[in-house]
């Protein structure tokens, strides 16, 4: 899970799963492809650690 400690304290794997199903309930399928939008890439941010790659 690529979340900062806080945030996966605060948000259960559950609830997440839930929040993206109910945001992609109105799909026909499963997702196939996701698109990076780069100029949202941070290469760099307060809590990043080692094997860190990138939050979006």
């Amino acid at each position: 899970m690529m979340l900062t400690k806080e945030a996966q304290a605060s948000n259960s794997l559950e609830a997440m799963r839930a929040a993206v199903e109910a945001r992609i309930a109105y799909a026909s399928g499963p997702i196939w492809e996701a698109q990076v939008i780069e100029e949202a890439d941070l290469e760099d941010w307060p809590d990043k650690r080692a094997g860190d790659i990138a939050v979006v």
